[in-house]
């Protein structure tokens, strides 16, 4: 009995100390609605090339709010942020949730990145540099670019060089001509026996014309041609002529243009279409199976400011004997009401037509992907984004450069990636082994410099060895 008696005496105490001393290490329950708040987020990877995007999946419980901190002085409250690291080198990610209340929790991780093989030439001091054109040359199988050096001190001026894509731009490069009119746009063309011709964008106002410079094989100054009423964007090769492009001005209207010239370069017919009601103008033109298709621009063009109105693209659609058979002008244009001035027409326009049948269409910053027969697909503006911007097809897809991103997108117009580069203005890509070359301009406190890069299919930055 005496057992019994003390055993019932020691539940008692135990009893009465468990409600006298609550556990330390135990959490408080938890009132009805109050909610858990944990910050949680997985990434893509968690090394990534300086530039290309990092993509984030967000976990976190109970958030109402979100605080990304990428560790590079940049934040987002976005959910789920896209993340562009511009230099190489470890950095902390942390996202910090808040929820009801004062409740929050953090969560941060390490992000490896690694640089790019980009290459930066040497350019003489005292200068910057502006690259216009990149293709390959058809008497040596080479790349080669051609950039405006500026002397900053005002001394000598901009000039037009043609070089290649070497340690130093100036090594084995070739003096073209003075840039005395405004211009960001440039194309060569290659003769038999060595010979070339180049060919300036020259602007200024409501001037609206050309230079073009030919040399022999031994670079020697063969010819000179200045014009104010001519202005062409680039040729195309068709059954040993060559077709350039652009726009002739004939009374006082500027109309979309076909220079037909021989293989030596002469012109012998030029081939000019009223597009709509005003001025006009054709910036690229490709091959298909029922003649040619033209990608341009309609306009007006006033002798004061401002000097060109109006601007919409256009698209037309041309016979084997480059009769215009229909066009297009696309009246949503988010160009319309941004073109002031024959400046912002001097640089480079693009178009492809890819396996599917669609057409893409890309200049001054705005992309168009139209079907067969014109209709727009999709349509996006870049803001801030010069008006000298590559675009090449590759495969089913096509890769464009715009506001300091290259972009990849699928043949629907659909953005499938883009990379993050410290460029602004990327003239032209050239395929070669598989692989996207490019030249680019970027800013450094000092002014703008170049930089080379070679890229695989999916944009990754390669190792430059354009062989």
């Amino acid at each position: 009995m005496k057992r019994y008696s003390l055993l019932l005496a020691t539940v008692l105490l135990l009893f009465s100390c468990s409600m006298d001393n609550k556990p330390e290490l135990l959490p408080e329950t938890l009132d009805a609605g109050d909610t858990v708040v944990r910050a949680c987020f997985q990434v893509s990877q968690n090394s990534v090339m300086a530039g290309a995007s990092l993509t984030i999946t967000n976990c976190s419980e109970g958030a109402k709010s979100y605080l990304y901190d990428f560790g590079n002085g940049n934040t987002s409250s976005d959910d789920q942020p896209t993340i562009y690291y511009e230099e190489a080198g470890t950095y902390e990610l942390s996202l910090t949730v808040s929820g009801e209340g004062d409740t929050s929790d953090t969560f941060s991780i390490t992000i490896q990145v690694i640089g790019p093989n980009f290459i930066y030439p040497e350019i003489p001091q005292g200068y910057t540099a502006n690259p216009v054109d990149l293709g390959l040359d058809a008497h040596s199988g080479e790349l080669y670019a051609i950039t405006v050096l500026k002397d900053e001190s005002g001394l000598e001026g901009r000039k037009f060089f043609y070089h290649s894509l070497g340690a130093s731009m100036m090594e084995g490069a070739k003096y073209l001509g003075d840039q005395t009119y405004d211009g960001n746009n440039a194309f060569s063309w290659f003769l038999p026996g060595g010979a070339r011709g180049f060919h300036f964008s020259r602007t200024l106002n409501g001037f609206y014309g050309s230079r073009e410079v030919s040399f022999d094989g031994e670079w020697n100054v063969s010819g000179q041609l200045n014009s104010a009423e001519q202005i062409s964007y680039g040729y195309l090769q068709d059954n040993g002529n060559l077709l350039f492009y652009g726009s002739i001005k004939e009374g006082v209207t500027n109309k979309a243009a076909i220079d037909m010239r021989n293989g030596m370069g002469d012109s012998f017919k030029q081939v000019l279409h009223q597009v709509g009601e005003h001025d006009s103008h054709i910036g690229s033109m490709i091959k298909t199976e029922n003649g040619y298709a033209a990608f341009g621009g309609s306009f007006i063009k006033n002798d004061n400011k401002p000097y060109i109105t109006e601007y919409r693209p256009t698209l037309i659609f041309l016979d084997e004997a480059l009769e215009m058979i229909s066009y297009k002008i696309f009246d949503n244009s988010m160009l319309t009401g941004r073109i002031y001035s024959t400046a912002d027409l001097n640089g480079s326009f693009n178009m492809l037509h890819l396996p599917n049948g669609n057409f893409v269409l890309y200049g001054l910053g705005e992309l168009l992907v139209t079907d067969n027969s014109g209709t727009i697909i999709r349509s996006h503006f870049y803001e801030n984004t010069l008006n000298n911007q590559g675009l090449i097809g590759f495969r089913d897809s096509f890769v464009i450069s715009s506001d300091r991103f290259l972009r990849k997108f699928n043949a629907m117009g659909e953005q499938l990636s883009a990379l993050q580069y410290p460029g602004k203005q990327v003239p032209a890509f050239i395929a070669k082994d598989e692989k996207l070359y490019m030249i680019a301009k970027y800013a450094t406190p000092e002014g703008e410099k170049l930089l080379y890069g070679a890229l695989d299919q999916e944009l990754n930055v390669i190792a430059w060895e354009p062989g």
